[in-house]
């Protein structure tokens, strides 16, 4: 049975225009796993906050594009092509809201003659709002005599903590402190998955491999409103840092596999400045893997072991 991988993030809007930012907002926050509201609730929201946003995520998308391709798209088809090149199985790059989303992934892997299909999300903690999301979406696409596996995290996983320790190597400074940025969720999601404790796992064996006396969980993206989000913040974080006379400090963002605006616009330019209006003098921002070889490797591996 010919089988395909297909590899699922968060996606982006399918042009970089305001249209089509609002869509995708719009297409992302009417998802009851990231809005756990009743429709009538949700849906008019969604369709506010993405008119309220759209020109904002436009121009922020503009920042990180390359020759009009978001970050986050570009890295996942480089992903796609060098897992395919890696394992002789044809890999394609999908995503849950936007552009080129997982029914068009499974079609064309359908027309490819595949059966047997493997779905990474491309989430190495599981959380209601990512995993669950990308699982519900796949398993409603499934026809009879296809077989569908789905893996749902990878937060332990050894080739992924070690590139991300070869990866802080390079670009940070053991002398330093260092923050572990994810992405906040409500705490009354956090159960579902134990999120939260994945999270400081990872944390905990990424300071283990790059030899780090610790690493601190901090939190970004909170939404705020009347719920009660996982904190600290990494805002507050590096307030107290800057408080107590500390001028330099690394920042990794573990759980987002590629970059995109959350760490390029939210850490690497915004908490960057922060800091440094704060009086810090150095901000050694680690980026995500990416599509490097060694994120290549780690997750064609977990497609290989797939059962």
């Amino acid at each position: 049975m010919k089988k395909a991988f297909i590899l699922v993030n968060t996606g982006s809007p399918a042009e970089l225009s305001a249209a089509a930012c609002k869509t995708f907002l719009r297409e992302f926050l009417s998802d009851p796993d990231v809005v756990p509201a009743p429709f009538f609730v949700r849906y008019p929201l969604a369709r506010v906050i993405a008119s309220k946003r759209a020109e904002a995520y436009l121009a922020n998308l503009k920042k990180i594009s390359r020759g009009g391709v978001p970050r986050l798209v570009e890295a996942c088809a480089g992903l796609a092509r060098k897992i395919a090149a890696m394992t002789g199985t044809e890999t394609f790059a999908a995503h849950r809201y936007g552009a080129f989303p997982v029914a068009e992934a499974i079609r064309a892997a359908r027309d490819s003659g595949a059966r047997d299909f493997r779905f990474l999300p491309m989430f190495p903690q599981s959380a209601s709002s990512t995993t669950f999301s990308v699982k519900r979406e796949v398993f409603a696409h499934r026809r009879e005599g296809e077989v569908f596996r789905f893996h749902e995290n990878y937060f332990d996983d050894g080739a992924y903590i070690s590139a991300l320790a070869a990866l802080f190597g390079r670009f940070g400074d053991r002398s330093l402190p260092t923050l572990a940025s994810f992405h906040s969720v409500p705490v009354s999601q956090d159960g579902k998955t134990g999120y939260s404790a994945q999270c400081r796992k990872t944390a905990g064996l990424l300071a283990s491999a790059a030899g780090l006396a610790d690493v601190s969980v901090v939190w970004q993206s909170q939404m705020g409103g009347p719920l009660k989000w996982l904190g600290p913040s990494a805002s507050a974080e590096i307030g107290r840092l800057s408080a107590s006379g500390v001028d330099g400090v690394n920042v990794v963002c573990p759980g987002f596999a590629c970059d995109c605006t959350e760490t390029l616009v939210e850490i690497a330019e915004g908490l960057k400045g922060e800091f440094l209006s704060r009086g810090g003098r150095v901000f050694n921002y680690v980026p995500c893997l990416n599509d490097s070889p060694e994120h290549a490797a780690a997750l064609a591996g977990i497609f290989e072991r797939m059962k």
